[in-house]
């Protein structure tokens, strides 16, 4: 089962999505029916109590079980904090941390350090998540991530009755997932709420089933809003601190009307735990989604055909921009409806139709337009303010691309350049070797040195850098002559174009001076 990567975070924080793993063996394992919710009790109504709320809304709220026969030889043989099922997509499973010396730590740690005969049979990898049921016939809502690459899922409902799934429908994308199950009869169905008029401050309820613990629930607030975490298609998450953790992946966060707001996706994390970050994609946001999977079993968006990013204050400063609005284009696709329209990579889109956008709400706005649809795009080029009219392409991306993931192999040369960077030119040979396509241009990351200014910016081994201050790179020689240029005209940040696994961007770097 492979499972999208995790993204790092500053100052040493991750981010986890929030499926649990456990390893089980070939042989189904029985479930414990949970307890079913007691009445209301005296004093339940007094002030600050939860449990009418929650005895309400448990019955909406389900584990999700999603499993995979893996064969020994597809496991790693070591467990992790740092990889697991959501660091590197190559890692083995990963498990929740206990006491040093307990019973369960002994355990695991004497399960996870075997040694599997080649010929054993297959174990079976289970990721335990959670889901809510958007309709009483039977529709469950989880994230993508909890059913990536499943052989079998199955759904257990509050009083502990197991149902088979189908999936309706997914998108990775927005990590996003419908799932079906036949019940016997009706089923209690959530009520969405308007997620656009949660206040920073409200009072919210988190549901789910963190690490195999089902029917757990806890509180908090919405601490802000419109985060960007770098996962998925968006960067709007609400952020909460209700302790939601492993396992909680795809449960529902409920405003205190009982309505869902948001999905439970990712946390930040020092060590797999909640630490009082965790994330949720706004109910407003996946809506739209969710009707779509629905009815055709993926999602049709929009396309611009250019890769933007954020215009931080040193992008602004290296542009010379007066303001750090809009979106900074990375990347352009040759004969796309950005291409066509004249755009260029560098420019800065600032408005569509005149609403100005930031990164977010152009990405939503254009996704969200049904191809063949014109709109008309303000954008800053050389400091100078023009405008387009851009028809509205179709995505090219396939519905539910799995992850990418390669194992590098070390090339034999190497040449360092003085950003703490070592690159290596793409000749046939690394080509061949790392399954890189005639296509790729620039050169290849080759290593990172720690505590480097280019480690500091997130730049890793596998990564291709593309172009330096908007000029093309073709070999090692040519980017370290385009850094000493730079430097003898006493730059002190520049852009690089770098490509990695989550896209292409554009990444400022510090000359002669630390990084902030």
């Amino acid at each position: 089962m492979r499972y999208p990567p995790r993204m790092k975070a500053q100052y040493g924080i991750s981010i986890s999505l929030l499926s649990c793993l456990t390893l089980m063996s070939a042989q189904s394992a029985s479930a414990e029916a949970p307890e079913k919710p007691a009445s209301e009790q005296p004093g339940d109504r007094e002030k600050g109590s939860l449990a009418t709320l929650a005895d309400r809304l448990l019955p909406q709220v389900v584990n999700v079980s999603a499993s995979a026969s893996v064969h020994p030889g597809d496991m790693s043989e070591t467990s992790s904090d740092e990889e697991g099922p959501d660091g590197g997509p190559d890692q083995g499973p990963q498990i929740p941390k206990f006491a040093p010396g307990s019973p369960l730590d002994e355990y695991f740690h004497d399960y996870m350090k075997q040694k599997t005969a080649p010929d054993a049979p297959p174990r079976e990898m289970q990721a335990q998540g959670s889901g809510f049921i958007m309709s009483s016939d039977g529709m469950i809502v989880t994230n993508e991530h909890v059913i990536h690459n499943a052989d079998k899922i199955s759904v257990t409902l509050q009083d502990g009755t197991i149902l088979p799934a189908h999936i309706i429908g997914r998108d990775h994308r927005t990590d996003l997932a419908v799932l079906r199950v036949k019940p016997d009869g009706k089923l209690p169905a959530v009520t969405f709420g308007d997620s656009d008029t949660a206040r920073t401050g409200d009072k919210v309820v988190a549901i789910g089933n963190p690490f195999g613990l089902s029917g757990t629930v806890t509180s908090g607030i919405i601490s802000s809003r419109s985060r960007d975490i770098h996962h998925g298609l968006y960067n709007d998450y609400l952020q909460t601190d209700a302790a939601i953790n492993r396992g909680n992946s795809g449960g529902p966060l409920f405003n205190m009307a009982g309505e869902v707001i948001g999905i439970n996706t990712a946390i930040f994390s020092t060590g797999g735990g909640s630490i009082g970050l965790g994330f949720a994609i706004p109910a407003n946001d996946a809506a739209p989604v969710l009707q779509q999977l629905i009815k055709d079993g993926h999602v049709t968006r929009g396309w611009l055909g250019a890769q933007l990013q954020d215009v931080t204050p040193e992008i602004a400063k290296s542009l010379n921009l007066k303001s750090q609005e809009g979106g900074l284009i990375a990347e352009i696709k040759k004969g796309g409806p950005a291409a066509k329209a004249g755009l260029k990579t560098g420019d800065v889109v600032t408005d569509i139709d005149g609403q100005t956008v930031n990164i977010g709400t152009l990405a939503r706005l254009i996704a969200a337009r049904q191809p063949g649809g014109r709109v008309k795009l303000g954008y800053k080029r050389d400091g100078q303010s023009h405008e387009a009219t851009v028809t509205i392409g179709k995505s090219p991306e396939k519905p539910d691309m799995p992850p990418a993931g390669t194992r590098a192999a070390k090339p034999k040369n190497i040449t360092m350049a003085d950003l703490g960077l070592g690159v290596v030119a793409l000749d046939e040979d690394l080509r061949k070797s790392h399954d890189i396509p005639d296509s790729q241009r620039g050169v290849m990351v080759i290593s990172v040195a720690p505590h480097s200014t280019a480690a500091k910016r997130g730049i890793m081994v596998g990564d291709f850098i593309l172009q330096v201050q908007k000029v093309e790179i073709d070999s090692p020689a040519a980017f370290a002559h385009e850094i000493d240029r730079l430097r003898d005209q006493k730059k002190n940040i520049i852009l690089i174009l770098l490509q990695s696994k989550d896209g292409i961007s554009w990444v400022p770097l510090t000359l002669h001076q630390a990084l902030p």
